[in-house]
């Protein structure tokens, strides 16, 4: 039995497993003596993916021979929310209840991990965001935030947009940009390198606590670890149905188009971020 499952392979899967491996060799160069290679161990981490691994994921090159994908060479598993995310890196600024702390230490950690291990494929800078206004109501809710207010005109100037386009908008300098998929492939390759077993085409379809474990019973094989990690987004109730009141999945339209010149350096969300 090994420590710990981890349900999910998207970013916050791949960020537990990164900070699990970690943990666990930290405590591995504290424990003195050599280790016990007399009986083969389970990986400390296992990474649980539903989805079949994806053959062109941006970050890496290597092979993946260390892959359980039943005998298909392949890397990561296909990015899922983690990639539809617009990239924005855009901690809040409100204070109420230790939001904007909490918010800035998160990127802060997440620029300490990207400068540190150089993957400027991450795309990471901080350009600024702004929160633009399309009407009245949106402009009074703008103005009662925290950042740089720009009215009509200097909207207008800046964007070079067509008068009237938008009321006004509310600049955030500690706005930043970067790509997330590149970021959850790194973590994954990361766990994966210091000791994690990475499934793919693997589905948990229960949960059960049994004594001092928790078993996961998947189409692919039955695991048992001491704790259970679930990173699955809004299909969390789909294992952890006491949640199901709390957490729900809902539609949501994304619309994409071939590659365009850029516009503007900063990022912006518009019509109360519907755009």
């Amino acid at each position: 039995m090994s420590g710990i499952a981890i349900v999910g392979a998207g970013m916050a899967g791949a960020a537990a497993a990164a900070a699990v491996m970690a943990g666990a060799r930290r405590i591995s160069d504290a424990t003195p003596g050599p280790a016990d290679l007399s009986h083969p161990r389970s990986p400390p981490c296992w990474i649980i993916e539903a989805s079949k691994m994806a053959p062109s994921a941006p970050f890496t090159g290597k092979e993946a021979s260390w892959l359980e994908t039943g005998g298909e060479p392949m890397r990561f598993p296909p990015p899922g929310a983690t990639a539809r995310c617009g990239r924005h890196l855009w901690p809040a600024t409100d204070p109420t209840n230790g939001r904007g702390e909490f918010e800035k230490n998160a990127v802060d950690e997440i620029c300490r991990y990207v400068r540190s291990r150089g993957i400027e494929a991450c795309g990471l800078n901080f350009p600024g965001s702004i929160e633009l206004a399309m009407d009245e109501e949106e402009l009074e809710l703008i103005r009662s935030g925290h950042g740089e207010f720009w009215d009509e005109e200097k909207v207008t100037e800046v964007l070079r947009c067509r008068p009237g386009s938008f009321r006004g908008g509310m600049f955030h300098a500690g706005g930043g940009k970067i790509s997330p998929l590149v970021l959850r492939d790194a973590l994954l390759q990361e766990a994966v390198e210091q000791g994690a077993k990475l499934l793919s085409s693997c589905v948990v379809e229960k949960l059960e606590e049994e004594e001092d474990r928790v078993v996961l019973h998947t189409n692919v094989q039955r695991i048992e670890v001491e704790k259970v990690i679930v990173c699955t987004n809004a299909w969390i109730p789909m294992l952890l149905p006491e949640y199901k009141s709390i957490v729900e999945p809902i539609c949501d339209v994304v619309v994409m188009t071939q590659p365009l010149q850029a516009t503007w350096k900063f990022g912006f969300t518009a019509g109360d971020d519907k755009w």
